[in-house]
Formats: C-alpha cells, sequence, structure tokens
C-alpha cells in the first residue's frame, strides 16, 4: 500500500531539470538499516512537521511505513545522516525515467 502527500510533480516539457526547486531540495530515498529498532513512522512524523520538506510517498502501512520518498535540502539531508548514523540509510533517489 503507498499513501502520498501533497507534494506533487509537475508536468515536464521532456527535460530532465524542467522542475527547478525553489529550495534547491532533491528526492532523497530513507529507509532503516537491519540492525536498528527505529520506527519510520517516528521519521515521517519529524519530517512532517519540518516546513521545508514535503513527504512524496511513504511505502508500507499508514501506521508502518517501510520507506520515505522526501523532498529534502542537502544540508537537511547530512543533518539526518548524522543524527541517525547506522540507523538509516538516506540516499539522492537517483531513479532514471525513460523518454
Amino acid at each position: 500500500m503507498c499513501f502520498y502527500t501533497s507534494a506533487k510533480r509537475k508536468a515536464t516539457d521532456g527535460m530532465a531539470n524542467a522542475n527547478q526547486d525553489p529550495l534547491d531540495r532533491q528526492q532523497y530515498i530513507i529507509g532503516k538499516t537491519s540492525s536498528t529498532h527505529i520506527s519510520l513512522s517516528d521519521i515521517y512524523n519529524v519530517l512532517k512537521a519540518d516546513p521545508q520538506t514535503d513527504i512524496v510517498k511513504a511505502q508500507g502501512k499508514p501506521d508502518d511505513p517501510n520507506l520515505l520518498v522526501a523532498l529534502l535540502t542537502p544540508e537537511r539531508a547530512k543533518q539526518l545522516k548524522e543524527q541517525y548514523r547506522g540507523q538509516l540509510v538516506i540516499d539522492v533517489d537517483a531513479t532514471l525515467y525513460s523518454q
């Protein structure tokens, strides 16, 4: 099951960088490591409370997602990586879209 928040993709004109975010945010994939007991629902709530973060997708159960996709500034991503070192995997979403 997937559920989405208010962040929506705009239609592009075929160019890869047509959707420039005004806050220079990038799309990141956030998951937890196998050795942690942290709940992604807690991380979801932390990110949802941040006015400069948009959650694009939360995959899994609504009360216990197993993967998050969020728009973050590189600085915020770095902060989360340091804060949750060894507990979360936070990487730029490098999904390639075919034309």
